[in-house]
Formats: C-alpha cells, structure tokens, sequence
C-alpha cells in the first residue's frame, strides 16, 4: 500500500487530475495527472479503488465477514492441538481429538487466506498464503499416521508422522500469525500487527525448534527412561521438556489473546462494513 499517495490523492468524487504520485492497485501504473474518476489506462481499474487502497473499511463486507470467522475458528482450534502437544498426550481419544482440532485449524486456515476480491494477485501475500495452506494440509496428511502403533505398524512410521506433524502446526500457526498481521495492518492497527509479526518470528525461530527437538528426543528415548540416562544427556531431556513447556505457555498466554484481539478487531471492521 502507497499510503503517501493515498493520503495525497484527490477525493474518490472529485473529476479533478490528480496531483500527486498514485500507484494503480490493479498494475502499479503511476497515475498522476488523470481524472480521479477515471480508469487506468494500463488495466483498465477504476482509478478511485485505487485512491483508496487497500484498507479494511473498503473491503467486500462477505470476504472480510470469512476473514473474521476464520481467524477466530483458527485461534479455537489451534489452542486445542496445543493442549495436545504436551508431553503425555499419548492416547486413541487423545489422537482422534488432535485430528478434529487439526482439520478445524485447517478449515479456518482456507477461511482466513481467503484472496481479496477487491487487489489484484500482486498486492497480497502469496507465498505467505501458500505456506500457511500447505503447513495445515500437511499436518492434516500426516496426522492419520500419527498412532500408525496402534494397528501394530512400524513404529518408525509413527515416529516420522509426529515430527512432521509437530513441524506442519508450528509453521502453520507461524504463517498464519505472520498473515494476520498482513491483515490487520490495512485495518490499520500498526501495533497489533507488529506483536502479530513479532510473535510469528519468535514461533518460527525458538518454539517450533525447541518442541521439535522434544519430540525428536522423546522418539528415540521414551520420556519414562530419561532419568535414567546418563550425564548429560538427561540434562538435555529435562531442558527439552521445560523448554516445550514454557513453549507452550507462551503460545497459550501471549500469542492466543494476539489472535483473538486479532480476530475483535477484524470483526469490529466487518461491522462498521456493513453499517456503512
């Protein structure tokens, strides 16, 4: 979003040129100099959408409506495949209630990533989006595997299953963070987006490693006989564990209430759409 030129541009209704430098939401042609109600001569967008950016307020009200149930339904389901991450959430229940909570997270992934209507391919995050959608498929893939042991399979398989499994969520609640924050800048609410994205970098380059390595070692030495391992390599297993711990409370109190401040604010945006 150019906001200097947004902030500079003519009023939507008014016919005068336009004075300043304006980027074409649609082709990033430079408009200066053409009628504020006219169209753009490269793609043929009307010059007033993009006078207007790409704030939330100007959104199609059914997209942002998605938008809001999404992320809140992400945040939901998120919260339940953490509580089953923890150490000790072994269990044929545990694993199908994973499962459900992964597909939901899924669902409100496809929700919340939805492409706006109203910006053209160029002006939305596409990778970001991409990542996010293939980390909660892939979990989503691989969780049948997850507790291939109980029908006597290769416990090898399992294993591989559950470090994908647990490598999959963590990057997909990364991207996700990351794209919330994408989202709620064009509220805007530069604050909130900055915690968004500060709280994806930290999941991305400590959480997500720390629980993976947990489970990496938990895989090769079943938590019962970490005591008994010798030096140091119980201090490492006793560190993983109190790493994933504190891991997971940082995921449970300060990214969680980050989406669903998150998740207030989109919908409080929907509203005022509709209102208006």
């Amino acid at each position: 979003m150019e906001t200097s030129a947004f902030t500079n541009s003519s009023p939507p209704g008014v016919s005068a040129p336009i004075s300043s430098e304006l980027l074409c939401v649609g082709c990033g042609y430079n408009l200066r100099g053409l009628g504020s109600n006219g169209r753009c001569p490269e793609c043929n967008t009307p010059i007033r959408r993009s006078a207007r950016g790409d704030r939330l307020e100007y959104a199609d009200p059914l997209w942002l409506d998605r938008v809001h149930r999404g992320v809140a339904t992400f945040q939901g389901a998120a919260l339940g495949v953490m509580a089953l991450v923890m150490p000790y959430s072994a269990g044929m229940f545990n694993w199908i209630f994973q499962g459900v909570c992964a597909l939901v997270m899924l669902v409100g992934v496809w929700m919340f990533t939805a492409l706006d209507p109203r910006l053209s391919l160029v002006e939305q995050p596409l990778a970001l989006r991409r990542l996010t959608r293939w980390a909660a498929l892939t979990a989503i893939a691989v969780w049948p595997l997850h507790r291939l042991a109980f029908f006597r399979l290769p416990a090898w398989c399992a294993a591989a299953a559950e470090v994908i499994f647990v490598l999959a969520f963590i990057t997909s609640i990364s991207g996700g963070m990351a794209y919330v924050g994408k989202l709620v800048e064009r509220v805007p609410d530069a604050e909130l987006a900055g915690r968004a994205s500060r709280h994806a970098r930290w999941c991305l380059v400590f959480v997500g490693p720390v629980i993976l390595l947990f489970h990496i070692f938990e895989v090769l030495v079943p938590i019962p006989g970490w005591l008994s391992l010798p030096f140091p390599l119980n201090w490492i297993a006793i560190l993983l564990a109190i790493g994933t711990m504190g891991s997971l409370l940082y995921l449970f109190l300060l990214v969680a209430p980050v989406m669903k401040k998150s998740a207030e604010v989109l919908r409080a945006c929907a509203e005022r759409t509709h209102s208006s």
